[in-house]
Order: structure tokens, then sequence, then C-alpha cells
């Protein structure tokens, strides 16, 4: 079969004379009255040979009635002068029975277009877009537009989907709806379309404890009959992992809602009556989850937590102790301290460049707390020297620092300033071995090897010194007394109740106890808190003030550490907390009225001094030149680079530690000030 150039609007044939095609065309109008086609299609062949070309298929606009289509048809190669065109209308697409066909045929010529018409008709009276019967077309009823093929079944005792049926013939019989439940059956009213009546499905609620009684929270579920076990037709228990509780059960005292009214433990006698409790507390009467009664304090209690290391913020992982009146001793509300034995460590603290995590947010200091960004000990160069040694040290307000030594030496550096003065050597014979500074003013109290004592403020350089009859001052510590200080002294002394001392500034009162061995530290916070330490050659020796009579006494501690040796620094950090060093790794804590003994992982150190911030905040000094830090479990290394011995520790804070010793020797931690 040949093929012609087929059907195209006649609009692309115009525009330009070189348009009109050397074979020649025709131009086909296509008019259609009456009704309104889904389709027509367009036949043309040779009309002598019978050569057809493939069918053309237009879609006239949707919705318009009496129309028309203008298409160019040209003749085919090889074709004759006579071309046969032919329409046909159908209502929907271009198949089956057609209900309008006309055709003609027309001399067609080179180089010319024809014009042809053909007009086709049928009957749509009701307009419903379906062609009468009479005409081919499908509606079997032409005057009622509710009426034609497929159209939706209405309850009008009419055949409205040309089946030859009407709704009558269908009522009652089964049918069904994709998703719906089985059973329907055809039903009708009046005026509406036929439908299909299934029942209805129930809703249903998941029931994990089988008592009859959905969970609050379950989904709705739609089911078209009862699914059986594990539902339930309501969602009202409050707890559907427990079947014995649903509406309507039995209350129990157990301090739940069991019949789930929101209200536990409701008809139980007792249960509301007042009751008291511990911590101050006052309550009512309830019922605990075990099912003994309880009293529940209303309000709730404070809960309180311990501060061991008194920086008012209890330990994060502990319980909280509940309080209805005053804050008990020693406990706080807030509890986020991850460190309860340094009190520089808490969960409001400020990162100090102490190189660990003082704020408790599980890392240590920013590089910009530190100056220079990393940690280090600072020598201090202007107080180094080849042969002479710094013994003691002692802080005062404001960055004030004291530090006294060999022939005379003393250092000092005034309170608010960043450096310190020229060594002052002047008016101060002997070698000084003790120094404690008043906090306030800085005026240093001195003791010395010579059976003297000297007293300075820092703005002079000469010292008045007073006659002290101890061989050696090793350790003073002064105390409030009065509108003043009461400075007591220990040391080393040929008689046995010359080893102590009290010196207010103008008298100097000795003691009545007998000491054993030399003293070589004092440390304290009060008359009542202040221990001194040493002891004779081989052996260790701690004494306690005692305020009432005036005088020190022993502690015994010989017999409960009989391998200890002489015990060479204390320090005292609170009232139930101090610290004490010496000889062979020695290292005691005093908790709470009771020394006991803490590991050193160098038995062979000689520990010469020790300063305490908390139980996890120690710090000591050593013979061999070392210092070393505590944090509660285990001991490091904290300036190890040194070979000199260390004689004294002093410090304000993790980030403000200063060290003396031989040669010279005086740092600080973390920096330079």
């Amino acid at each position: 079969m040949r093929h012609m150039r087929l059907v195209l609007p006649l609009l692309v044939m115009v525009g330009c004379k070189e348009s009109t095609p050397t074979e020649g065309a025709v131009k086909l109008t296509v008019s259609y009255r009456g009704f309104r086609p889904g389709c027509i299609r367009i036949l043309a062949q040779d009309a002598d040979s019978m050569q057809a070309a493939e069918p053309k298929d237009l879609e006239p606009k949707p919705g318009v009635y009496d129309g028309a289509l203008t298409v160019a048809v040209f003749r085919g190669q090889g074709w004759g002068s006579r071309m046969k065109i032919e329409a046909w209308a159908f209502e929907g697409a271009c198949s089956g029975t057609a209900v309008a066909q006309q055709e003609q045929t027309t001399l067609v010529e080179d180089g010319r277009v024809q014009e042809l018409s053909l007009a086709l008709a049928a009957r749509d009276v009701d307009r419903d877009g379906f062609v009468d019967t009479a005409d081919k077309g499908s509606d079997c009823d032409d005057r009622d537009p509710a009426v034609y093929k497929n159209a939706p079944e209405l309850c009008d005792a009419k055949d409205n989907d040309c089946d030859g049926k009407t709704e009558a013939v269908l009522q009652g019989q089964a049918c069904e709806i994709a998703g719906g439940c089985p059973g329907g059956t055809w039903a009708c009213e009046s005026g509406k379309p036929l439908f299909c009546r299934t029942p209805s499905p129930t809703i249903w609620y998941r029931d994990a404890d089988n008592d009859t009684f959905g969970s609050k929270a379950a989904v709705a579920e739609s089911f078209c009959a009862p699914p059986g076990a594990g539902y339930a037709d309501n969602n009202r228990d409050c707890d559907d992992a427990d079947d014995r509780r649903f509406p309507g059960a039995v209350e129990r005292c157990n301090g739940v809602d069991d019949n789930c009214n929101d209200t536990p433990d409701e008809g139980i006698p007792g249960i509301g009556d007042q009751c008291p409790s511990s911590g101050g507390c006052t309550g009512v009467l309830t019922c605990s989850s075990s099912g003994e009664f309880d009293c529940k304090v209303t309000p709730p209690p404070t809960l309180y937590y311990t501060d061991d290391d008194g920086d008012g913020d209890g330990r994060a992982d502990q319980e909280g102790v509940p309080y209805c009146t005053s804050i008990p001793q020693g406990y706080v509300s807030s509890h986020t301290d991850c460190d309860d034995g340094n009190p520089f460590i808490h969960g409001d603290a400020p990162e100090l460049c102490d190189a660990v995590d003082n704020d408790c947010d599980g890392a240590t200091e920013p590089a910009g707390v530190c100056d220079g960004g990393t940690p280090s000990w600072a020598l201090i160069p202007s107080l180094n020297s080849d042969n002479k040694d710094w013994n003691s040290i002692s802080l005062w307000r404001d960055g004030g620092v004291w530090i006294v030594g060999d022939e005379g030496r003393r250092a000092v550096r005034p309170a608010g300033n960043a450096a310190f003065e020229p060594v002052k050597t002047t008016n101060c014979d002997g070698n000084w071995i003790s120094v404690w500074a008043a906090p306030e003013t800085g005026f240093a109290y001195i003791g010395a090897d010579n059976q003297r004592g000297g007293g300075q403020p820092p703005t002079q350089d000469n010292c008045n010194t007073t006659a002290i009859e101890i061989d050696r001052i090793y350790g003073l510590m002064g105390l409030p007394s009065g509108d003043g200080f009461e400075v007591h002294g220990v040391g080393q002394d040929g008689t046995a109740n010359r080893k102590t001392f009290v010196w207010t500034g103008t008298e100097v009162r000795f003691g009545s106890t007998n000491i054993d061995g030399t003293l070589y530290d004092i440390h304290g916070i009060s008359r009542d808190r202040l221990f001194a330490v040493g002891g004779p050659p081989g052996s260790s020796r701690i004494y306690r003030f005692d305020a009432s009579a005036s005088q020190w006494q022993t502690t015994n501690i010989e017999d409960d550490f009989p391998d200890l040796r002489v015990l060479r620094g204390v320090w005292v950090v609170n009232g139930t907390l101090a610290y004490a060093v010496g000889e062979r790794g020695a290292v005691l804590r005093w908790d709470d009225g009771r020394w006991e003994q803490v590991d050193f992982p160098t038995p062979t150190e000689t520990l010469t001094a020790v300063l305490a911030f908390g139980r996890n905040s120690v710090y000591v000094t050593a013979e061999s030149g070392k210092v070393y830090r505590y944090n509660g479990t285990g001991w490091t290394p904290y300036l190890s680079s040194e070979t000199q011995p260390l004689n004294d520790i002093a410090g304000t804070s993790p980030e403000d530690i200063w060290v003396v010793g031989d040669k010279g020797r005086v740092f600080h931690w973390p920096r330079a000030p």
C-alpha cells in the first residue's frame, strides 16, 4: 500500500507561493452537525487504482457541537488525477461502528489545490455526548441526558446505562467494593445512583494484657469482623501491661491508679492522714509501690548533697538527702561537681591553667587560659644563685611573696606587683630558714638558725631581730589573736621543752611540752586545728595543739605507723582534713580525726613540704628536686626536670604555685609572674 502525504492542517500550505505542491492537493473541510464526535477519521485513495493511504484520525475540540475541521490532503506518489476521500465520525475513539460517514471523488491536478467539503450529520438530541441508536449510536433514549451507554444506574426506574435492565433487576443482588467489607448488596435511594451497600467495619484497639480494655495510647484499627484475642472495642486502659489495672478494677495500696480514674489508692483506710518523716519534714500517709504504707512529704523536701571540698557544689553522682528545714552542715543543694575532692573543680568553676577539667565539661582548659598556650613551670632568673639556698616561702594578699634563705637573704614581691625587688641582705645576720607573712599587711616573721627571729614589713630593707632561744626555727604559723596575730613556731633545740613557742612580736613564750626529736614544720587554720610534725632520727612524730590548755599533745602515730621515719612537712586543709609528708615517701592524711597512710610510688624520696587544696588536690616537694601532684587516685610527677633539692611550697590555687630550693631555685606554676 502506498502512502499519501497525509492529512495536515492547511495552515502549513499557506505563507508563500512555493508552498503549493507540484503533484496537487485537496483542501478538505469536514463539518459536523447535530452531535459532538469523539473522533473523525479521514481516508484517501486513488479512485482509479484503489491505492489507499493510511487513515488519519482527528480529535474535534471537546464539548463543541456543530463544528468543522479543515485539513490538507496530498495526492500520493504515482496516483492518478482522481482522488476518493472519505470522512467517518465516531462517538468516542475511532473504532467500532461509525455514527456518520460521507465520501466524494474529486479531480486533483498537478500544481493546483482543489477545495472539497464533506458534511457529517447525526442526532444527539439530549446532547449527552452519545448518538441516538437510530443513527448507529449507543444512546437508547436520546431524549433523556441521564440515559446513555455505561451511564451510572440511577434509582429512577429507567435503564440508564442502556444494558436493557433497570435498577429494579439489580437490587438485592450481591456486590463488592474494593477495600470494603464483604457481603454487600445493591441498594437504592430515590434519585441517587444505585450503590453497593456493605457492612460497616468496627473500630478495635490493641489489648496487650487481654483484660478487655485497650491501651489509651493504642491506634484505632478497622475490622469487618471481630479480631478476637489481643483486641478490645475501647481504649480506656491506663496500663496495658498489667491485667490488674483497668477501669472498674479494685484499688490496691500500691501507690498507683489501679481503676484508671487518675486517683491512686483512693478509699483505702488511713491514706491521707498526717505523718512525721525524716529531715524535719511532715507529710501524709500514702502507699508505696511495694504495697507498704509510706509517709509522703507534701510539698516535697529539698534534696541536699555532701560537699567534701567546700566549693559549694556536691558530687554529681551521689543521691540527695531530703531536708525540709535548715540546710545540714556540709551539705549543698547543687550537685554538678565531677571531683568533690578539689575545690577548684565543680560545675560552675572557671577553667584554670592547671591541665585539669575545672568546669566538668569533659575537657581541660582551652589554650587561651594559659599564657603561651601550654602550661609549664617558670624559673625566676632574678633570684637564681649558684651557692645560696632558698629555704622557705610565704604568700600574702594580691600576689605578695616572701622568700628567705642563707646568709640573711630575703626576696619580696609586694602585693600587686609583677616582679621581685632586689634581694635584701642587710641587718639580718644568719641563715633564715622559715617565714610567715601576715595576710593583709605582708609583715614577715622570719626564723633563723642562730636563736633569733626577725620581723620586717615588705617596704623596708632592714629587719628587727629578736632573741628566741631555739637553735633552729624550722616552722612558723600565724593565727589571729585580738587585733593582731600570735605566731607559733617550732624547731630544733637541745632542751626538750624549748622546741615550740608563741611569738607575739613583743614577747616569746615557750611551750611546756617535752618534744621528742626535732619539729620541722607547723601549719593550721585555728588554735584547735594546728599541727606540728618531725621526730627523732628513724621515727615520726605528730603533735596537735590543745587550745584549751595552750599546750601541745602527742598523737602517738609512732604506735600506728612504726615503719615511718621523720616527717618534714604538714598542711591543714580544713577542719577535718590535713596532710603530713616526710622521709621514705611518707604521706599521711588526717581524715576527720584519724591519721591514715596514703601510698606513694617512690619510697626512696624524702618529701620536704606539702600544699593541699582538697582531698584530690595535693602537691609535695622532694629533696630530689621533683614536685608530685596527687588527684585522689594516683601521683603524677609535676616538676621532674630539676635536680637541686626543693625545700618549700606555697600557693593560692592550682594556677598559682611557688616552689623554692637550693642554689637559688624559685619556680612558679604555670607561668612567670
